[in-house]
């Protein structure tokens, strides 16, 4: 069944896209465990149980994440660490939904895992960024502001809060050591490869209103990422660039249709926060709702500029931003 392509939040097509994803996996890691099975030791019963457990229960992103690595590894012909992923995966596929987490980025240098998020997270070639651990207390603090803001969104729009949930398990805090020469400043990221998963920089997002813009943010793009797994949504050559709406430097086409659904979803969540009922929120951050909702408006309207004067779009791709468009086209009165 196609996916519903409506712009509002939506808990249950976020479940169905999870469920989706998981069981294109598992229908992947079979194709690949047939494909390379007499040159890697896979035992059929393990096998099958980790794939009956990827089917029928979300799992940790660090398991997607695996599974990217060990099809590089088989297209590099570096049969060792293709093993070493495969075993990875039947070891970490889990009977037991894993719990939302927020996590500091463990240390690169040290671990698998972090390396692994340092390196899938960092998908955008155009665009490359250090992270690094952040400071305990930086953390810490973000952290708490994470949960606050999930607690916020319960308040002031629960569906919302809902479908963060069902496409995010786990939120990794990391610094971000930019040059000082370097035009953009990594605020957060989401990458395909790490399904159910965000990035933020712990020196970002210090406001309740920014913290929650930063979530709605980070989880449109992997409703996106779920929502094109039936195929592209933009059909621009990769090479082609334009003008962005977020960011200072030119972007592929791609990129732009992203930022510009993305920057519709962060009005609709700050828009809600501006209608907040003032126990729910401080007339100050409502004050800053507000303003950061106009600027994501017009970030929606410049980006769907662009879309709308240089895009080709597949049908998929345009009837989830005319979803967005007559959603943004709305008279909401935020006073």
């Amino acid at each position: 069944m196609a996916p519903a392509t409506g712009f509002l939040p939506d808990a249950e097509r976020a479940t169905a896209l999870d469920h989706r994803m998981r069981q294109r996996l598992v229908a992947s890691l079979a194709y690949v465990a047939r494909q390379a099975g007499e040159h890697l030791d896979l035992n059929a019963v393990r096998l099958e149980r980790a794939l009956q457990r990827i089917s029928a229960t979300p799992q940790d992103p660090l398991v997607v994440g695996a599974y990217y690595e060990l099809v590089v590894a088989i297209e590099l012909d570096e049969l060792d660490r293709a093993q070493e992923f495969f075993d990875e995966i039947l070891d970490r596929a889990t009977d037991a939904a894993p719990p939302f987490c927020v996590l500091p980025l463990p240390d690169p240098a040290t671990s698998r895992d972090g390396r692994r998020f340092e390196q899938l997270f960092n998908s955008d070639a155009d665009a490359p960024f250090q992270i690094a651990p952040a400071p305990e207390a930086l953390a810490s603090a973000m952290a708490t502001r994470v949960h606050e803001a999930l607690t916020l969104l319960d308040q002031v729009s629960p569906e919302l809060a809902a479908e963060t949930r069902a496409l995010v398990r786990t939120i990794v805090l990391a610094a971000c050591p930019a040059p000082e020469d370097q035009e953009f400043v990594f605020d957060g990221a989401s990458a395909f490869s790490l399904w159910g998963a965000i990035l933020l920089n712990v020196e970002s997002h210090e406001s309740r209103p920014e913290m929650v813009s930063a979530l709605v943010h980070e989880t449109a793009h992997n409703l996106l990422f779920g929502l094109s797994t039936d195929g592209r949504l933009v059909l621009n050559a990769p090479d082609e660039r334009y003008d962005s709406p977020l960011r200072p430097d030119d972007r592929p086409m791609d990129g732009i249709y992203h930022a510009t659904f993305v920057s519709g979803r962060m009005a609709l969540a700050l828009e809600a926060l501006a209608n907040a009922e003032a126990t729910a929120l401080p007339a100050q951050d409502r004050e800053q709702a507000r303003a950061l909702a106009a600027e994501s408006r017009a970030a929606f309207a410049r980006g769907d500029a662009v879309v709308h004067r240089h895009g080709r779009l597949s049908p998929l791709g345009e009837a989830i931003l005319d979803s967005a468009r007559s959603w943004l086209k709305k008279v909401v009165d935020i006073s």
